[in-house]
């Protein structure tokens, strides 16, 4: 038995096989040993695949069962057989041709529009590494298991293509308390470790573990009286989660009268159904920047428009806030070709991306004045530091609804909103609040920028303190702006769900906290019990 200490980003504990993430590397291209030998062994390892498969769907029905089902037409496709034996007959290797062919294949679908279509490229992605694993004599993954996943650290648009439903924890060696990991984590409900204290991740793969968040610890290969403790652990916490379902109904008010709105983080418009299930009074931050992430293109209007809608008549007219989008920093596009920041944390980011690059701006702002038609949506701009900002966007938002007029769409002007991240921000809430409808803090980074902290240096984590008193008075700046204007002000960020700040958020008036999905019941409740 071994056991690995890190730090906790995201509560619970999970019992399960390690899956080390291995990221994929470039097939060498390399001559085959003769066109028919390779075709012949590209033929097996089809096969092979399609008997894999067919094992696996032994075991799964309902939705699973059909992607599956996808899977092996894809196999049996003869455009997909005949783009490998094209490379093929150029005399290379079979690992190489069916590297080639997926590239191609995956572009294909990657550059349709239709988002089903697009969606169809990690189908792509899925079957034919399991072709090369076969060809290459390596296991090819159990598609339908769950699994601890451990990683050196995860990159916003890597994690696009993970199916959270089998990740029962995570553990990685960097990351930081506010990274993507973290956010991530919380909002799937996944245990979460950082900064594993372990030189050698690869040897852990396929190794039965319990993560536990708590005492903030990987247990690989427990004995049994381990297994059979954290077991029962598990059940007693699967307990305390039923006694919490009493919340979902309720309204966030403390006994005493005083009424806390505790909204949801989401990152997709699918998580939004998941929030309302989960008993969120609304949507505090929709993070539409990963809707941008891990593709050629940027989303066009049609693909935005149907997002947001689904998130806003999923709230069932209950707020949704769309955060604009947040590209930068940790988050890059490639197709937007930024140059290279030395410190983009404070470069190009967030609402200065957006008004450079003022086409993409107009397509997302458009999608959002339409989808604002079915509910209650509410727009959020990130890193405004200034009045200008908030004029150049809403010209911008005007020459959209003047648009969207002639063309005689359907569509409603929304409530427009900004994050309070910075100092700069925060001291001068009462100014900004003359220009817009409502604040959001976003802690995360209001921490860091206070603090001269990098919220992804894992070296200075240890000197984050979120209770430090300038953040307090910063919190305390930006409510007392808002009342001024008499507008909303609320936390999105990761301060919005700690429950030794409830005292102080309910004493200077916040009017709601929005948090991570697994954190909204146990947020309720501590609001309701409260004197």
């Amino acid at each position: 038995m071994q056991k690995i200490n890190g730090i906790s980003v995201s509560s619970g504990i999970s019992i399960s096989k390690i899956k080390v993430l291995e990221r994929e590397e470039e097939i060498e291209e390399k001559k085959g040993a003769g066109i028919e030998i390779e075709k012949k062994r590209s033929l097996e390892a089809f096969e092979n695949a399609k008997n894999q498969i067919e094992n696996i769907m032994s075991g799964v029905d309902g939705d699973e069962r059909e992607i599956f089902e996808a899977h092996l037409e894809m196999l049996s496709d003869p455009e997909v057989s005949g783009t490998v034996e094209n490379y093929i007959d150029n005399d290379f290797t079979a690992e190489y041709a069916v590297y080639r062919a997926k590239e191609d294949l995956k572009q294909i679908f990657i550059d349709m529009e239709d988002e089903y279509f697009r969606a169809r490229a990690n189908d792509v992605e899925d079957i034919m590494t399991r072709v090369i694993k076969n060809l290459l004599g390596k296991k090819a993954e159990d598609m339908n298991a769950e699994y601890i996943l451990v990683s050196d650290e995860l990159y916003p648009s890597e994690t696009l293509e993970m199916d959270f439903r089998k990740i029962k924890g995570i553990a990685t060696l960097r990351g930081s308390k506010t990274s993507h990991t973290t956010i991530l984590a919380n909002n799937f409900s996944i245990p979460a470790l950082i900064s594993l204290d372990c030189r050698n991740i690869y040897s852990l793969d396929g190794k039965l573990a319990i993560l536990d968040a708590e005492s903030q610890e990987l247990i690989v290969e427990p004995d049994e009286d381990v297994l059979s403790s954290y077991e029962k652990k598990i059940e007693k916490e699967r307990e305390k989660a039923r006694g919490l379902k009493e919340y979902i109904s309720k309204s966030a008010v403390t006994k005493s009268g005083k009424k806390l709105n505790v909204f949801a983080n989401i990152g997709s418009e699918i998580e939004a159904e998941e929030a309302d299930k989960n008993g969120a009074e609304g949507i505090g931050l929709f993070r539409s920047e990963f809707l941008y992430l891990g593709r050629k293109n940027p989303p066009d209007e049609e693909e935005q428009y149907r997002a947001y809608k689904l998130a806003v008549t999923s709230m069932k007219d209950r707020p949704v806030i769309v955060r604009t989008m947040d590209i930068g920093a940790d988050k890059q596009v490639g197709y937007l070709e930024l140059k290279k920041e030395d410190n983009p944390q404070m470069g190009l980011r967030g609402i200065r991306l957006s008004l450079a690059e003022r086409e993409l701006f107009k397509t997302q702002l458009r999608a959002l004045l339409r989808a604002s038609y079915y509910g209650d949506l509410r727009v959020m701009l990130p890193m405004v530091i200034s009045p200008k900002e908030i004029l150049e966007t809403r010209e911008i938002i005007d020459e959209c609804l003047e648009e969207l007029k002639n063309e005689k769409r359907h569509f409603k002007e929304f409530k427009l909103g900004i994050m309070i991240e910075t100092p700069a921000a925060a001291i001068i809430a009462d100014e900004l609040g003359k220009y817009v409808d409502f604040f959001s803090i976003g802690t995360n980074d209001l921490v860091s920028y206070t603090l001269a902290i990098d919220r992804t240096n894992n070296e200075i984590a240890h000197m984050r303190d979120d209770y430090h008193p300038a953040i307090k008075r910063l919190i305390e700046l930006t409510v007392a702006g808002a009342k001024k204007n008499d507008i909303e002000v609320g936390i999105c960020g990761a301060m919005g769900a700690d429950p030794n700040m409830l005292d102080f958020y309910l004493d200077i008036g916040l009017n709601e906290v929005s948090v991570a999905m697994n954190k909204i019941l146990e947020t309720k409740r501590n609001i309701i019990i409260h004197d």
